[in-house]
């Protein structure tokens, strides 16, 4: 069925309750350990906690990566995030800890840049947002995927 949303009809489908109750991947966890261990100093590299993702049209709407407040960026993360940006907006969440990630309190800053560089790395962003509850991060990311279907990039006058 077509209609107007791109050519492609609607689906319902819903992540299942045992999807969205996992907590994380040990085998991810281990996997990251032992590359640390295992292997050469200079074989770097760095993981990603999140990549918004759309499927109508598919196109992946933003990375996010989860910081501590006062947690510094990697030059890994610095090379990652640069290249990112060629894709999609990424944006670090900073929150004060479990508490205040499990409450949904965010403070949301666009990364526009870094230099891996100097020893730590700098990187330019930029505060986006502020948000106190999981029902305020609902609204951001919705304004990101409707900014994305738009063609559109947030902050761009997407």
């Amino acid at each position: 069925m077509l209609n107007d949303n791109g050519g492609y009809a609607r689906t319902h489908l819903r992540q299942s309750a045992a999807a969205a109750a996992l907590k994380g991947s040990p085998l991810r966890d281990l996997f990251k350990q032992l590359h640390k261990a295992r292997l050469p100093g200079h074989m770097s590299g760095c993981d990603l906690d999140f990549v918004i993702v759309e499927k109508n049209p598919d196109c992946i709407v933003a990375f996010k990566d989860v910081k501590r407040v006062g947690e510094a960026v990697t030059f890994a993360e610095v090379i990652a995030y640069n290249q990112l940006l060629r894709i999609a907006p990424l944006y670090l969440l900073y929150t004060a800890g479990e508490e205040a990630l499990t409450a949904g309190q965010f403070e949301v800053r666009r990364y526009l840049g870094g230099n891996r560089g100097p020893n730590p790395p700098t990187i330019r962003t930029e505060l986006y947002a502020r948000l106190d509850s999981w029902a305020d991060y609902r609204l951001w990311e919705q304004a990101l995927r409707d900014a994305s279907k738009r063609g559109g990039r947030p902050g761009n006058g997407g």
